[in-house]
């Protein structure tokens, strides 16, 4: 059984002593990293448990996202349907808010002491790209018009969490992307107004259920 323990070997070296990290010293004197088979699930099983403590701990972002989206996508749609405001966009001004508090958070959680594996890396290019392209339908929202463009992001919603959900093994993540599909599907069937209740929905069974389940998970 042969490992590549490049990014496992800083998991083991500077985790507590509970993970028997003078065990995995003794690997890597060996050169050519050839473990028993026992010896490697032992060092992969350390690797996942890393990735799980590190997912659960930035759980925080599917929170803050999810609040910000669920409470401007229904202000928005009382100042359009019932105060019949002229400038019910403005709503989303919130979301900048949004982006600032899970900056400050982020920037914190970064000066904190912690291993980075590679699906770590995998998740943080799924949640960059995600990030490109909403700003991209967001820019070109007038062009590929409002009432089509609300259904493409949910269905982003649903993408985002589908691939996560697989990568992580975690089911919930993986129900709530299925749902939020069915969702945008169905969006594209009703007007404006009704889509921004979508978004609500949307956003409650992909990111809120999920992200509250992920961060109390013992797993």
């Amino acid at each position: 059984y042969l490992v590549d323990l490049t990014d496992l070997s800083k998991t083991l070296t500077t985790s507590s002593a509970d993970h028997d990290t003078s065990s995995f010293n003794s690997f890597m004197t060996r050169g050519t990293y050839n473990f028993t088979p026992e010896e490697s699930l032992s060092v992969i099983h350390r690797a996942i448990n890393q990735t799980h403590q590190n997912i659960k701990e930035d759980s925080i972002h599917f929170l803050i996202w999810g609040w910000a989206t669920l409470i401007t996508s229904i202000a928005h749609y009382i100042l359009l349907t019932i105060v019949h405001y002229q400038h019910p966009y403005i709503a989303w001004t919130l979301m900048p808010i949004a982006g600032v508090i899970a900056g400050i958070v982020g920037f914190k959680a970064a000066k904190k002491v912690k291993v980075k594996t590679h699906i770590d890396r995998i998740l943080g290019y799924l949640w960059g790209g995600f990030g490109v392209y909403l700003l991209i339908l967001l820019v070109f929202m007038p062009v590929i018009g409002f009432d089509k463009t609300y259904p493409l992001i949910i269905g982003l919603y649903g993408l985002g969490t589908f691939i996560m959900g697989g990568i992580i093994q975690f089911r919930p993540l993986i129900i709530g992307a299925i749902i939020c599909w069915a969702i945008a599907a169905l969006s594209f069937t009703l007007n404006f107004p009704n889509q921004l209740l979508c978004i609500a929905g949307a956003i409650v069974v992909a990111y809120l259920i999920p992200g509250y389940l992920l961060r109390f998970s013992n797993k």
